[in-house]
């Protein structure tokens, strides 16, 4: 099946923005103290036990949008990573799209001659 050229260049666009877009949200510091979510998810996977119940509620409070925006990240980077790759190989090694079956051309009609 042959795949023309708009429709990898559109996909590999995608994928480079979703990319793109996943790497500059990874950068994103947010919450108080300021971190990145990637920090934070870990953060929050690694309470020690002994820390006082107050610092934990505050600190909790950011744990879930953490979480969701950590994972966020990592579907849009692994989505627009599979997105760009596909899209160049379909782009490199797919066959060209035929441009369809033309007939010979036709003479011209001439009127007959007296």
């Amino acid at each position: 099946m042959a795949v023309s050229k708009s429709v990898t260049l559109t996909g590999a666009c995608v994928g480079a923005a979703l990319l793109a877009g996943g790497m500059v949200l990874s950068l994103v510091r947010f919450g108080s103290p300021q971190a990145t979510l990637a920090q934070w998810n870990t953060a929050c996977n690694h309470i020690p036990g002994e820390t006082a119940p107050a610092v934990i509620v505050q600190f909790l409070h950011y744990c879930r949008p953490a979480e969701f925006g950590y994972h966020a990240i990592q579907w849009l980077i692994g989505v627009g990573a599979a997105l760009l790759i596909g899209a160049l190989i379909i782009r490199f090694w797919a066959p060209e799209p035929s441009q369809g079956t033309t007939s010979p051309p036709q003479p011209h009609w001439q009127p007959p001659t007296a």
